[in-house]
C-alpha cells in the first residue's frame, strides 16, 4: 500500500483503514474470494481484482452495496457475499465504531 502514489497525501485514518483491509484480506484467503454469481456485472470477473489495489477502498468490495459513508469510511462489509476462509483478524476493530455491522447471512 506504500507504493501508491497517493499514499503521502492519505490521512491517519485513512491509512489504517487500507492497512486493517489489507489484514482482512490476507487473513480470510483473498486470493481466493468471488462473488456470487447474480452480483457480478459484465466487467467484473473477480472480486479480488481490485483488493489491494491504488483505488479508493471504497471500491476494493465492490458487491454492488454502498459500504462507505460520505465521508469515506467504511461501514459495512458483506461477508455473505464473499467465498471466505479463515478468521476475522482482531485488526478489524481498528476500524472502530465506524464499522457497524458484518453481515454473514
Amino acid at each position: 500500500l506504500v507504493r501508491d502514489p497517493a499514499y503521502s497525501e492519505y490521512s491517519l485514518q485513512k491509512i489504517v483503514q487500507r492497512w486493517v483491509l489489507a489484514v482482512f484480506y490476507y487473513s480470510l484467503g483473498g486470493d481466493g474470494w468471488t462473488f456470487k454469481a447474480r452480483e457480478l456485472d459484465e466487467d467484473q470477473e473477480a472480486v479480488s481484482s481490485s483488493w489491494l489495489s491504488e483505488s479508493d477502498e471504497c471500491n476494493w468490495i465492490t458487491t454492488g452495496e454502498r459500504l462507505c459513508n460520505n465521508e469515506g469510511t467504511i461501514f459495512e462489509i458483506h461477508l455473505s457475499e464473499i467465498n471466505l476462509s479463515g478468521s476475522i483478524p482482531m485488526e478489524i476493530f481498528l476500524l472502530g465504531e465506524s464499522l457497524g455491522m458484518l453481515p454473514s447471512r
